[in-house]
């Protein structure tokens, strides 16, 4: 599957060069000056690299491509005989943009929703920060009777400002009600898309608006086509899946997420980068032969243990602690066919080792492979499950060995938990020691 992404382009100014004109001539002759002006930005929005073939003017705007907006302000009529170069823009990364919808918008309708839910999808996926206002917003969205064009929304060209484009607009034209004809999910898919023109984005499938290419530039690491990309044209109507894998490749590309350094004193755990607002995984844990891990410590002193539901928002640096071995190792165990729970209590944070036994009994491998996630041990606290870790996963079909093993490191506070295993029980009843029909065992040492 192959993908072009476009970034909007718009003409930052007009140079001249030495060159010879192109032959791209306009007759002045039988010409009024309003369309000898439509003329003039039709070959000016053309050289952007935007089809004009049904170019319309609305308002303070030049429509074209169905859905893009041009606002008359950003084309020079003055010399558009002459070859022209031109500047991109997409919008900034790292910015917060504002976004809502204006009075136009009726309070009973699920339009606010749906831009609640474009605001969550473009934080999780770019490194942009986009709050909902409908106080003077960045991007206001509003319904208005759109002439001359059969589009559901319009959205506006970032200019050389590097700032979003001002407006999305819904056309109230293109269907009596257009508020009850689309769907939450295909006013999500609509408001995404038309966000996309904001933020700069051209339709995947453009590869043939404008001239031979001219303003679109393709995005590294895509191809030229993607049935599944969110910015193809004539998508009015698609319910919201996803963003396709070329849709968060141009993400990563032109916006991607602020990534920081999470390092651990004394090397006692390797580096690791992580996308801005993620947690710091468990299984960070160092080992020793002589002491137990008590955790992981903000400062020098071990006076501010961190927090594992504490989002990383800058660069880290952790300390460790530790606490000499008073006693043998501890192991407790739970049997996938045993009715009896099986709980431990920490007096205070440390790391443990949780470990996944799966046997086979008299089953082939791969009859228990094909039920997936239902081979698993896993370990809570109260109601919350803490891990959860798929012994399926580490199973080779073809083997002959009677069991395989897996095993992880894991960081828990101090306080009571359960351990607990799971197995196929489509392969037959879990009849204890005999294990004629296989079993899971979940371990934790420390």
């Amino acid at each position: 599957m192959k993908t072009r992404y476009f970034l909007s382009v718009f003409l930052l100014c007009f140079f001249f060069s030495c060159a010879e004109e192109d032959n791209m001539v306009i007759s002045n002759e039988m010409l009024t000056e309003s369309s000898l002006q439509m003329e003039q930005a039709k070959i000016a929005i053309y050289a952007m690299g935007l089809d004009t073939t049904f170019i319309s003017e609305w308002d303070r705007y030049y429509v074209v491509e169905e859905d893009i907006l041009v606002c008359k302000d950003s084309v020079n009529l003055s010399r558009t005989l002459t070859r022209q170069y031109k500047t991109t823009y997409h919008v900034a990364n790292f910015q917060t943009i504002t976004i809502g919808v204006d009075n136009t918008i009726a309070s009973n309708t699920n339009w606010r929703e749906a831009v609640q839910e474009v605001i969550v999808l473009y934080n999780k996926y770019t490194g942009l920060k986009f709050v909902y206002t409908e106080d003077d917003p960045d991007i206001k969205i509003s319904k208005k009777y759109i002439s001359g064009t059969n589009v559901c929304a319009s959205g506006v060209f970032p200019s050389s400002s590097r700032k979003p484009g001002e407006a999305i607009i819904i056309n109230s034209n293109f269907f009596k009600d257009i508020d009850s004809f689309l769907s939450l999910n295909q006013k999500i898919f609509l408001l995404a898309h038309e966000l996309g023109h904001n933020l700069g984005l051209r339709h995947t499938n453009g590869g043939s608006e404008g001239a031979a290419g001219v303003g679109l530039i393709q995005i590294p690491g895509t191809p030229t086509t993607d049935s599944d990309s969110f910015m193809n044209a004539g998508t009015c109507g698609n319910s919201w899946t996803k963003f396709s894998h070329y849709d968060i490749v141009t993400f990563n590309y032109l916006w991607p997420k602020a990534r920081y350094t999470v390092s651990f004193a004394n090397n006692c755990c390797p580096s690791i980068t992580v996308e801005v607002g993620s947690l710091l995984e468990r299984s960070i844990a160092p080992e020793s032969d002589y002491q137990i891990f008590s955790g992981w410590y903000e400062d020098r002193e071990l006076t501010i243990p961190w927090n594992y539901g504490k989002r990383i928002t800058g660069n880290l640096y952790l300390y460790p602690k530790w606490r000499y071995r008073t006693s043998p190792l501890v192991t407790y165990r739970k049997e996938s066919y045993s009715t009896n729970q099986v709980s431990f209590t920490l007096e205070q944070t440390t790391g443990v080792t949780l470990t996944g036994q799966v046997c086979r009994g008299f089953n082939e491998w791969w009859e228990i492979a094909k039920y997936g996630g239902a081979t698993n041990v896993a370990v809570g606290k109260s109601s919350t499950l803490i891990k959860v870790m798929y012994v399926n996963q580490y199973i080779q079909t073809s083997s002959t060995v009677g069991a395989f093993e897996h095993t992880e490191r894991l960081v828990l506070e101090a306080g009571t938990y359960w351990l607990s295993a799971t197995f196929p029980l489509e392969l037959g009843p879990q009849n204890g020691a005999s294990l004629k029909h296989g079993v899971t065992v979940a371990k934790i040492a420390y």
